[in-house]
């Protein structure tokens, strides 16, 4: 038989499940195979093959984890029906569609290794496992997973791009490019896979174009997810099948975007696990996580603490399995964060009622630095916008302007101990006055060679100082 005809196979199988257990369906099934002459030679050798073939398409949901390494001639019924049942657990733990699926349970088992050497077996139960696929209601619980997931990346890749614009139109150019970067690598690789697989065949042009026009709308990973889901079959004139092609497809989106910006988001990682793990109140400033999140953030980790109990003894197939009783691991769970909650009350009402706000306020890094210069009543507590990242402040800075423009020669004369070369270094050109720029040149040439770095980098832009001391407040 070739693989065509095991397709054709495939399908008359399917055609026996209106039948409902295996009495009705194990006759149909040795009927079916029986009669075909191709088989006879081959159901002699193999006599329980229509045993392992019937329960296949019972769809056992429960998962099974039994070893059989028997070669195919000398199964036993037994173990024929066990590695039958093995298919649809594998259909509903396998993530790349069903056809991945029947790989899987073929590697598992030597004595499917043995039928996959027949050209017709694999079609004919990768057919077997899109019809069980479809007659589940359309797909498996892995396949819906494999779509979300998709999903997922879709909306990742829309927020890559508003985030991109948000950069470009804030002043955080470099932040920017290195995001532009790894959109612009992974979209490249993908329209790379897109012309290995359309590059050839009839009609190759108008798929390409479809195909690329996929990929810029940023719905390659759901377009792949619904293809592998549905069990399409590869095109004669593809590089690869859509199995492939989407595995391909999710690498490049890690090594490209993923990992990279994992990187990139190391500090902001870190801190969210110092939240969730230690509670530093301290990061609840605006120039850090915020209020509002940082509460979010606890009253999440608390809740996972529930969640996560809940799951562990829904997963036990057998409740003596469990490593504590669960009533105690309930009363563990609730009793510690009962605590933790009485003991953040009490710290609310023992702290000075004018910090309570900072616990839900949503005010954001920038707003916080715009505020404390607008509504600072000395130039001492003004001064320290100049250490914030002025990336964050663009809307006053005509109002920092004027002010060190106005305040400078008396600055000079009066020498306050916040006016020194440090915080000179740190202010842009255009904010001093000519006359006190070029005495400053002339004493101090790193102060130009810093100035200068800032006119080159664009008419009104300074250099980028981290955002720092903004949670003195909040101690």
């Amino acid at each position: 038989m070739n693989p065509k005809e095991g397709r054709a196979l495939g399908s008359s199988l399917l055609a026996c499940l209106p039948a409902s257990d295996e009495e009705e369906l194990l006759p149909l099934v040795s009927e079916l195979l029986r009669g075909t002459e191709a088989l006879k030679q081959f159901l002699i050798a193999n006599e329980t093959f229509p045993v392992l073939v019937t329960y296949g398409l019972l769809q056992e949901k429960r998962l099974l984890s039994d070893t059989v390494i028997t070669s195919a001639s000398d199964l036993s019924e037994e173990e024929a029906c066990k590695i039958g049942k093995s298919l649809s657990a594998k259909l509903a733990t396998t993530k790349l569609g069903p056809k991945a699926a029947v790989n899987k349970w073929i590697r598992q088992y030597p004595a499917l290794l043995e039928f996959d050497k027949l050209d017709w077996f694999r079609p004919c139960m990768e057919t077997v496992a899109v019809g069980l696929v479809g007659l589940q209601g359309g797909f498996s619980g892995a396949s819906l997973r494999l779509i979300l997931n998709a999903g997922v990346s879709i909306l990742d890749q829309f927020s890559d791009f508003y985030m991109l614009h948000q950069y470009s139109t804030t002043g955080q150019q470099g932040t920017a490019v290195s995001l532009g970067i790894m959109v612009g690598l992974n979209m490249s690789t993908q329209l790379g896979i897109v012309y290995m697989q359309t590059r050839k065949g009839r009609g190759w042009k108008r798929r390409m174009l479809l195909e690329m026009l996929i990929v810029v709308t940023a719905i390659k990973p759901g377009v792949d997810a619904w293809r592998v889901a549905r069990g399409d079959e590869q095109h004669k004139h593809s590089a690869v099948d859509p199995e492939t092609e989407l595995a391909f497809s999710r690498a490049s989106e890690m090594v490209f975007e993923s990992i990279p910006g994992c990187i990139l988001q190391t500090r902001a990682i870190l801190q969210s696990i110092a939240v969730d793990f230690a509670g530093i109140i301290q990061l609840r400033a605006p120039g850090e996580m915020g209020g509002a999140w940082w509460t979010f953030t606890m009253v999440i980790a608390l809740s996972t603490s529930f969640v996560a109990t809940h799951i562990y003894y829904t997963s036990l197939e057998d409740p003596t399995d469990a490593a504590l009783p669960p009533v105690y691991s309930w009363t563990i769970v609730g009793a510690l964060s009962s605590a933790y909650l009485a003991v953040f009350v009490v710290f609310l009402c023992l702290i000075n009622p004018g910090y309570t706000h900072t616990f839900f306020s949503t005010t954001t890094g920038a707003s916080w630095a715009t505020q404390r210069f607008t509504e600072a009543n000395n130039d001492e507590t003004r001064a320290k916008i100049m250490s914030r990242n002025k990336k964050i402040w663009p809307s006053i800075r005509d109002d920092v302007k004027a002010w060190t423009l106005e305040n400078w020669e008396h600055w000079e004369d009066e020498e306050p101990e916040w006016f020194n070369s440090a915080w000179k270094a740190s202010v842009d050109d255009d904010m001093i006055p000519p006359d006190c720029l070029r005495r400053l040149s002339g004493a101090s040439e790193r102060h130009t060679k810093n100035s200068l770095a800032n006119v080159r980098g664009g008419a009104g832009e300074g250099k980028v100082v981290p955002v720092s001391g903004s949670s003195k407040q909040y101690k």
